[in-house]
């Protein structure tokens, strides 16, 4: 997550690296900002609960208003 962060970074797109707890495991990911839509990125689990591409780690999402 901080290796990715840091190459989007040096790209110019913004990018957090976020902590919390997946299945009781402690686990970081990220959340990048492209085209107007940010993105949850996580290279090592695959997330079931949101609308991901096919065997993507990138998953969109909208934030509330």
């Amino acid at each position: 997550a901080v290796l990715f962060a840091a190459m989007c970074r040096s790209q110019g797109i913004p990018c957090s690296i976020e902590k919390g707890y997946y299945k009781n495991i402690y686990h970081s990911w990220n959340r990048a900002y492209i085209d107007n839509v940010w993105y949850i990125v996580d290279f090592t689990i695959y997330y079931n609960n949101c609308h991901c591409f096919s065997s993507s780690a990138v998953c969109s999402y909208h934030q509330g208003s």
